[in-house]
């Protein structure tokens, strides 16, 4: 058990206080508990938290008022004074010089509270900017200490659902982070290993889960953060999965009568109920998806030459107006006999959400760029992600049950879809059948439920669906 989030392994300091601490405990046990309660500490049949602290307070809230109105005046182990705070940043400065000697008089959590409010007469005539800036510096200095020993984070490895440009994603933290950090060099700030930049000016959320009543929101990310960790981390195995985190770092666990409480990872026992949201709330469920919002642009094409030659027409000379959005052939039919247009044209013309899609070529499959989603859709790209995969221009669901394929193959048919096929086959001596989903269906279910090295992943667009798809 490591019961110090303040102390990092590995260094001097460290090493010399872990051999102060087994020294401490077992001094604390011989002169200052009892003989009963030694030896029902020694058998585990309770637990003494901080055992090796038995000269410190274990934790307190200190006051900024104190601290503003007196300096830095007092502390037995600071040979220097400071007169109190005329601005905002020095008492910043303060805060930090007033913590970090507090440290070697406490075991656990140095508190200060109501920050806002003691701050506020010294920010008084600034602007929002220079707010802004002190906020900054306050809480980069103030979580230095936190990071270093330890922090709250998750491993890089970790999923986590993000909001980017309006679309819900899954990856994994460290592959976000790392990429926001290397694209804004000038915008990183260093404290030792710590590295962090602001991003509340873009659009970027999180899915975050309110305690309160329970509902899973998205709300802006203000920073992202990177750190080497030294020390334990801790696998937290769950009836939903497995996840990788500090022992700093808080989940949620449910305590009974509606009683929410985060609770430290190191913390957790065995049998502890961890809550996990399945569904982000919104104002109402998406009834809709845009399948151009999924498959690239240059695999579509939009159903009705004649619509797309005519508003052309009406602009004036087609050659002309071909030629203003950027068109230098004038080759408008998409396939040697299909009724469409290359969406890359027909784009500037006709509104695409409003239009038949089909994928390029001489696919005879249309949809609504608009696909509505129903229960069948969501049974659809389920069981591909369970049992499907991609091939070209389509994917293919495989199962050794006629029932579950028919019961895809109704779905189909439900949604008014018919560009598939069901094959029959053989595969280790079993029977094998398969159904091929074609044309823009088939896209769009390999395009949302696929990551860029195909992988299956989970779309997106299903967790901001009605529950019945």
């Amino acid at each position: 058990v490591t019961e110090n989030s303040n102390v990092v392994s590995n260094n001097p300091e460290a090493v010399s206080l872990a051999i102060t601490d087994l020294v401490l405990k077992q001094y604390a046990l011989d002169n200052v508990f009892s003989p009963d309660v030694k030896d029902a500490h020694n058998k585990a049949t309770i637990y003494l938290h901080d055992l090796g602290y038995p000269t410190r307070v274990y934790c307190s809230s200190h006051s900024i008022e104190y601290i503003k109105k007196y300096g830095l005046r007092g502390l037995n182990n600071l040979n220097t004074i400071s007169s109190p705070a005329k601005s905002a940043s020095v008492l910043t400065g303060h805060l930090n010089t007033f913590l970090a000697s507090m440290q070697s008089n406490y075991a656990g959590a140095l508190g200060l509270g109501y920050v806002n409010i003691f701050y506020a007469p010294l920010l008084v005539g600034m602007s929002y900017k220079e707010m802004k800036q002190i906020a900054q510096e306050m809480v980069f200095n103030g979580s230095q200490n936190a990071f270093s020993r330890g922090g709250q984070s998750l491993h890089p490895d970790e999923l986590i659902w993000v909001v980017v440009d309006g679309k819900y994603q899954s990856m994994r933290i460290g592959e976000f982070v790392d990429a926001y950090i290397q694209s804004m060099p000038d915008r990183v700030r260093h404290t030792d290993a710590y590295e962090v930049v602001n991003t509340e000016n873009l659009d970027i959320q999180a899915v975050s889960f309110e305690k309160q009543d329970g509902r899973v929101l998205r709300k802006p990310i203000m920073y992202v953060a990177r750190m080497p960790h030294k020390g334990k981390m801790y696998r937290v195995h769950t009836s939903n999965g497995i996840v990788n985190i500090t022992g700093d770092h808080s989940l949620f666990t449910f305590k009974g009568k509606h009683e929410i409480v985060p609770t430290k990872t190191k913390e957790l026992k065995k049998g502890d109920f961890v809550v996990i949201p399945h569904k982000v709330t919104l104002p109402e469920d998406q009834e809709h998806v845009l399948i151009t919002d999924y498959v690239p642009e240059w695999w579509l094409a939009v159903k009705g030459f004649e619509k797309v030659a005519c508003a052309i027409k009406a602009k004036g000379n087609p050659a002309k107006v071909l030629e203003d959005v950027g068109e230098t052939r004038y080759i408008m039919k998409d396939g040697k006999k299909c009724d469409k247009v290359r969406l890359s044209l027909a784009k500037h013309f006709v509104k695409p959400e409003e239009q038949m899609l089909s994928i390029s070529g001489d696919s005879q499959a249309f949809m609504p760029a608009r696909l509505s989603l129903t229960r069948s859709v969501g049974y659809i790209a389920g069981l591909f992600c369970a049992e499907g995969h991609c091939a070209h221009k389509k994917v293919v669901v495989s199962n050794t049950s006629s029932v579950i394929l028919g019961k895809l193959t109704a779905c189909l048919d439900d949604i008014g879809y018919s560009w598939y096929r069901y094959n029959q086959g053989m595969k280790n001596g079993m029977t094998t059948d398969h159904v091929e989903i074609n044309g823009i269906l088939g896209a769009f279910i390999q395009f949302s439920c696929t990551d860029e090295e195909k992988s299956k992943i989970v779309p997106s667009w299903v967790y901001t669906a009605s529950r019945e798809c």
